[in-house]
């Protein structure tokens, strides 16, 4: 990663974890360039082969793009185009101005490494307003010109931060279920990620259920944040792009307590807090996951992740911090478990002074490596796994 990673600084009004609400942020390298581009790798591994099922959706005039189709050729987001804004503009000479259109991908992180950085070093500048999921979180894309989102009005089991990168967007909210008029149609549907459950609503008078809703509206440098289990939807006015971060729970309940990153200055935590957050996870997803791979969870917030770029090559002399995202560490009497990125390994007990040093680090900051090999090796493994870079 060759540019800056930066926190992402939010400035709210209530609770850091609201009902909905609509809340502004600044986090540089958080941009629609780094979501397009992280979306055009999405399709190319689409393309390959290389996603286990689709992840990327272009909805044009109400209906799903058809790849084998000649004349929905333009509707297709391509890497020759200039940026969402060249392909939307391309969208429009093809099909006409005002010809709605939205482009969605989902599961990004894990098809695009410089996004999965980005993304977790914004988060580990504003930790508290991020819930860690039961199950993963998901980061997805939105760009577009659209009046509805294509599915209707909906539900998710996800806690959900929607950043707005360009343009501007309104979401249409409905706390409860007293106001789903007689007559609607309600399907639950199983969502993407195993044991994760969605419910639309096909609605007589959806007009009508408009007039009913608590309307948001957010432009570039704000953020929709809402819990899981509210009833949604969003729409654009004018072209837009948007990036949501969607923490998965167990349920539509929102009103269970939300699981906290519980970690000292330097990163640490305690065998009991991993215990309880490995407990947290034991859901209908499957079995419960280990202490070393919970740890690795929480230090990438349930994301899933592109892999490092590189493996873990010669020790360097020294470390510099580059990141705002955790680095995670538990002490056991023979070894300590590290974590930082999705991935975990255990080292030497005797690194632990020097791991509680680098957890301390200021992003710019360094430190030297002391000799030895146990903590060359936790070096080299930090600098692979995006922690710090070698000096």
């Amino acid at each position: 990663m060759t540019m800056e990673l930066a926190p992402m600084t939010l400035r709210t009004t209530g609770p850091r974890t609201p009902r909905y609400a609509v809340w502004d942020w600044t986090c540089p390298s958080l941009t629609q360039e780094a979501a397009w581009h992280a979306a055009l790798r999405a399709i190319r591994a689409q393309e390959e082969g290389r996603t286990g099922g689709r992840v990327t959706w272009t909805v044009l005039d109400g209906r799903v793009v058809d790849t084998r189709r000649h004349e929905d050729g333009a509707a297709l987001p391509a890497e020759d185009d200039d940026g969402f804004a060249g392909w939307y503009a391309r969208v429009e000479a093809a099909y006409g101005s005002g010809t709605p259109v939205l482009f969605y991908a989902r599961d990004l992180a894990r098809h695009d490494r410089d996004l999965f950085e980005v993304v977790l070093s914004a988060i580990g500048g504003s930790p508290d307003a991020f819930p860690l999921p039961r199950n993963r979180l998901d980061v997805e894309v939105f760009g577009g010109d659209y009046r509805r989102t294509p599915g209707g009005v909906h539900r998710e089991y996800s806690v959900n931060r929607h950043f707005v990168l360009a343009g501007t967007k309104a979401m249409h909210m409905w706390p409860g279920d007293d106001w789903i008029p007689a007559g609607a149609e309600r399907r639950h549907t199983t969502g993407f990620l195993p044991g994760v459950g969605e419910e639309h609503l096909s609605l007589p008078d959806p007009a009508a259920a408009d007039a009913s809703s608590r309307v948001l509206r957010a432009s570039a440098g704000q953020v929709f944040a809402w819990v899981n289990g509210l009833w949604h939807i969003g729409e654009t006015e004018g072209p837009a792009v948007g990036l949501n971060l969607a923490s998965y729970m167990a349920s539509f309940d929102a009103d269970e307590a939300p699981f906290t990153l519980e970690a000292t200055e330097e990163g640490r935590v305690t065998r009991d807090w991993v215990e309880a957050y490995r407990s947290y996870l034991d859901t209908p997803y499957g079995a419960p996951p280990g202490s070393d791979a919970a740890l690795a969870a929480a230090s990438a917030f349930g994301i899933e992740g592109a892999p490092p770029r590189t493996p873990a090559g010669e020790p360097p002399a020294k470390v510099v911090a580059v990141t705002h995202a955790p680095l995670l560490w538990c002490a056991e009497e023979d070894h300590v478990t590290v974590a930082t990125h999705g991935r975990s390994a255990r080292f030497a007990a005797t690194v632990a002074s020097w791991l509680a040093e680098v957890g301390r680090l200021p992003v710019g900051g360094s430190c030297e490596v002391p000799s030895g090999a146990a903590h060359c090796a936790l070096a080299a493994w930090l600098v692979a796994g995006s922690a710090v870079a070698g000096a």
